[in-house]
Formats: C-alpha cells, sequence, structure tokens
C-alpha cells in the first residue's frame, strides 16, 4: 500500500498514555494480520484495526541483548561499547518520557533486560517479575555439583576444587551490588545476608551448601550413557534433552521446575496483572508503561486454558529419545513443537486482550504497541531456536500502532521500519520534540 495514501489523515500528535508490549520470540508471519490464518492472535488482529499496521519491519538482531538496545534507545546493537550492557551514553526513551512529565513504568520477565544490564534507567518503578538472585545461586548450584560428579564422592581434592568457585561467585556478586544490582534491595539484602555467612566460616558454608544443594537428577542426566531410560524411570522423559540446549546453566533450576511444567519465566497472567494494577494506580497521571512477555520463548509451555493442547502429552513421549541434532527431529515432532508455539501465541494474545479491556475503560486516549524483540526458527533451516542468522523467520517481526478511544480506523504501511524506528515514532505522537538516537518518525 503507497505510504503518502496510508496516511491522507491527519494524525493527532498531543501527549497522550504510551504502553509499549514486547512478545519475545513473536514471529510477523505468526499474526493473523500479517497473514497467518490459524486465528491464534484475535487480540492482536482486533487492535491492529484500531491502528497502524507496519507490514515490513525488522529487528537489528536475531536474540534478546542484540535487539533491545534498538527498541529502547533507538540505537544499533553494536553502538557504544556493544549491547550486553545498556551504556549510560545511550538515551532511554523512558529517560525523555520521564523529563517530559510522564511517570514511566516496566515489568519484565527476562534477565538480559534487568537491572544487571541497565535497563533500568529512566524508569520510576522497574518491577521484575523473576527472582534473580535465585538464578544467580542456580548457575553456583550447576557449577558445585558438575565439579562434585566429576571428582566423585568423598575425594580429598573436593575442597581445593570447589573454593575458587565460591570466591569467584561473591567476587562478581560484590562487583555488582557495588554497581547495576545496587537499586535492587532484595539481592542486596540477601546477598548481605550470605556473604557475612561465607566470610565468618567459608568451609562451613561450602560444606552447608553442598548438602542443600547436592542435586543428583542434574547430575544423572548429564552423566549417564542411556539418558532416556534414566528420565524415563524419574517420570520427566526426554523433555531435558531439548532443555539443556536451550538453557544450559539454568537446569538446574529447570530441574526442580519441570516436574509440576512450571514455566522458567513468569507466566503472562501474572504480568497482565501487574500491568493493570499499575495502570490503575497511574490511570490519573500521563504514563509511559512497557511491558515484556516471554511465553512465546521455549520451551513452549502454554498457560490458562492452552495449558494442555492435545499434543502436549504427545510431545513429551516423542522427546523420549536424546537428539542434539536438530537435522534428526522426525516431521511429526517438528510438527508438534509449531503447535505449541502456536498455542503460546495464542495465550499470550489473550493476556493482550484482557489488557486492552483495560485500557478502553480508562477515558484518557492511549496508544499501544504491539512488537517483538525478534522472531524464532521453527526448522526453516534446522534449527529450532534464535541463534545468530539473519533470515525473515527470525528478524521480521510485528510491529503495530494502536490507538485506544481514539476512533482511529486501520493503516496498513509498506514502508522499510527497524526497532529504531519505534521510538522516535511514539515520541512524536506524542507530541516530544525531541531526537532518540538515530531513530526516524515513520508516518
Amino acid at each position: 500500500m503507497d505510504r503518502m495514501r496510508a496516511m491522507d489523515e491527519k494524525i493527532d500528535t498531543s501527549p497522550r498514555n504510551v504502553i509499549l508490549v514486547t512478545v519475545d520470540c513473536l514471529r510477523a508471519d505468526y499474526v493473523g494480520c500479517y497473514g497467518f490464518h490459524g486465528n491464534i492472535s484475535p487480540e492482536i488482529d482486533d487492535l491492529a484495526t484500531n491502528g497502524i499496521v507496519f507490514l515490513n519491519a525488522f529487528a537489528h538482531g536475531s536474540n534478546t541483548p542484540l535487539s533491545f538496545p534498538s527498541i529502547i534507545t533507538s540505537t544499533l546493537p553494536l553502538s557504544y561499547g556493544g549491547p550486553r550492557f545498556l551504556s549510560k551514553d545511550r538515551i532511554s526513551i523512558a529517560e525523555i518520557f520521564k523529563n517530559h512529565g510522564y511517570k514511566t513504568g516496566a515489568i519484565q520477565t527476562n534477565s538480559w533486560l534487568s537491572y544487571q544490564t541497565n535497563y533500568v534507567k529512566g524508569f520510576d518503578e522497574y518491577i521484575e517479575l523473576y527472582d534473580l538472585y535465585e538464578d544467580l545461586i542456580s548457575r553456583l548450584k550447576f557449577d558445585v555439583n558438575t565439579i562434585l560428579n566429576r571428582l566423585g564422592p568423598g575425594n580429598h581434592e573436593t575442597e581445593k576444587e570447589i573454593l575458587p568457585i565460591f570466591e569467584t561467585h561473591f567476587k562478581t556478586l560484590s562487583e555488582g551490588i557495588n554497581n547495576s544490582y545496587s537499586k535492587n534491595i532484595d539481592i542486596v539484602n540477601k546477598f548481605n545476608a550470605d556473604f557475612a555467612k561465607y566470610k565468618q566460616n567459608p568451609e562451613q558454608y561450602i560444606k552447608n551448601f553442598i548438602a542443600k544443594h547436592r542435586d543428583s537428577k542434574v547430575l544423572t542426566f548429564r552423566h549417564q550413557p542411556q539418558p532416556a531410560k534414566i528420565l524415563q524411570s524419574l517420570g520427566l522423559l526426554g523433555i531435558f534433552d531439548e532443555l539443556l540446549s536451550v538453557f544450559g546453566a539454568k537446569l538446574s533450576r529447570i530441574t526442580r521446575r519441570i516436574t509440576n511444567l512450571e514455566k522458567p519465566y513468569a507466566d503472562a497472567e501474572d504480568v497482565t496483572k501487574r500491568a493493570i494494577k499499575w495502570i490503575e494506580d497511574h490511570k490519573n497521571e500521563k504514563f509511559f508503561l512497557w511491558i515484556h512477555y516471554m511465553d512465546v520463548h521455549q520451551p513452549y509451555l502454554p498457560g490458562g486454558s492452552y495449558k494442555w493442547p492435545s499434543e502436549m502429552k504427545r510431545y513429551f513421549k516423542l522427546l523420549d529419545l536424546p537428539t542434539y541434532s536438530p537435522y534428526a527431529v522426525d516431521v511429526q515432532r517438528k510438527k508438534i513443537r509449531k503447535n505449541l508455539y502456536a498455542a503460546c501465541i495464542r495465550y499470550v494474545d489473550e493476556q493482550i486482550g484482557i489488557l486492552k479491556k483495560t485500557l478502553e475503560k480508562l477515558t484518557k486516549e492511549t496508544i499501544i504497541v504491539i512488537t517483538a524483540d525478534h522472531g524464532e526458527e521453527l526448522y526453516e533451516r534446522g534449527d529450532n531456536n534464535h541463534y545468530s542468522k539473519l533470515y525473515d523467520e527470525l528478524i521480521r517481526i510485528p510491529y503495530i500502532l494502536s490507538f485506544i478511544n481514539a476512533g482511529f480506523s486501520q493503516r496498513k504501511l509498506d514502508a522499510l521500519v527497524g526497532h529504531v524506528d519505534i521510538g522516535a515514532t511514539l515520541l512524536w505522537l506524542c507530541g516530544i520534540n525531541e531526537n532518540l538516537g538515530i531513530g526516524r518518525k515513520i508516518l
């Protein structure tokens, strides 16, 4: 569609509320208004009827650390020292909104987007719906258990081998407490309590740690020559084989959760509830709220009424045999994983619909942005993940600007846009005449 014909109706540019919704791993071609025929995104599609659909929107990277600097700061991932830490020299969209009198908030569930990577900058309230300290301890447990298993029981080298692991752990945490963790009171308090016990008696602290966290399931899985039989005897089947390649060092934490099919991140329903409470608390103010959903990410465990799609039990059975090569995945297993991916989208879409209903009750006009940090490869080129490749399934993302309570009719744009253009466009739509990074106003 011709860009200028699509924009022939003047768009009001005045202060209004803004909600940025990012969905991890959401491909554009799995969304109805982008051509998907499975009716798994009716709520997003409904939002699109009152907004602008950018048909050719692309991420600036195929994973979260690479893509999010462009979304939040309109800068390229390799600028300002690289993507792993959000440099103080990158100005975030939250900082600009805050400077213009907006209340700013974030509710997110991804450890790449946390206090320690400095995504907190510019936000009055930054709500992380996961236990970051527990995640750090999980990595320590994994390293300790790996060493214990290698040395075997009763080895006199145990303390010599393990002590440096704890020294590094507490040194890294201490550096973080003095820098990026400093605003996270929960981490600061837990660190201070743990470190005091460790300094008092390191040997006893390590002994207590081992006694508490020795994890035979992880060790059995990683070192038995026939993992399928071991896992089946544990009632876990072969799902850890899939999870190992995806989560690596987080496996020990997932070991505790997967028997109850718990997700390794906060559920979309919890995210939505917190978002609605935040909106209600600030409904009488101008606000900018960023919400990040993780549920479309692996291991594809849909929630709500989609928790047990017909494929779920069959999926676990098909995972019984270990499969380290993606090329060995059979056709049936590929189909099931794609169906679970679609079920996760439907679940997140349902939660976005609940969020939309809350916004429609507000009298103030609100812009809601729907986008993704990147897509997901579903075996098109041999893998099922989001590795460092630059194909459409990984970097073509949905980008929808929906105008709530504004009487806006749908427009579709063919213009080529990227993550860097989101922030500049939002600022312009709110009447803020200020540049952000290298972003362009695409309207």
